[in-house]
């Protein structure tokens, strides 16, 4: 496991580093979709490396990676994704609210990362590691393809 980790891991992180984009599978990025449950005027969508803690790590664990607006309004629901290990996460942002007319779709977005460690029931998990990072989110109109934004967060033990 850790071996298959570090061959997948480590040369994204060098490519980032240098500066070079790594290959996220989303060179061809679909467009914008419109939900059929809420109205929404547009999506920004965010590509999130995420590095785990170092180890030992909880026997049982779970991760969440995820962004809210900075805002307190609704301009946005909150875009969140689930996985098992470390590595690329893509989150889709979806806007509720239309932009304001004249100036760049865009938005200030907390972007997260935690391992929760899973205790054996019925306690709820805990907040094993985590990271973030403040983060300007660029949004396209429904039916177009919006930029892809891209953060690396290196989770560390609380």
């Amino acid at each position: 496991m850790m071996r298959s980790l570090t061959r997948c891991v480590l040369p994204v992180a060098m490519l980032w580093a240098a500066g070079c984009e790594p290959s996220t599978g989303l060179e061809d990025v679909e467009p914008c979709p419109q939900l059929a449950e809420v109205p929404n005027h547009g999506c920004a969508r965010i590509v999130v490396m995420v590095e785990g803690p170092p180890k030992p790590w909880p026997e049982l664990y779970g991760w969440s990676v995820y962004a809210v607006s900075v805002r307190r309004g609704r301009d946005f629901v909150f875009g969140s994704a689930s996985h098992v290990e470390a590595g690329v996460v893509q989150l889709l942002l979806i806007r509720n609210e239309p932009p304001t007319p004249g100036l760049e779709d865009s938005a200030s977005v907390w972007v997260h990362a935690r391992m929760l460690a899973h205790p054996p029931e019925p306690e709820p998990p805990s907040e094993f590691a985590a990271d973030s990072v403040l983060h300007v989110a660029r949004f396209a109109p429904t039916g177009e393809r919006p930029r892809v934004g891209r953060v690396r967060l290196t989770l560390q033990r609380r």
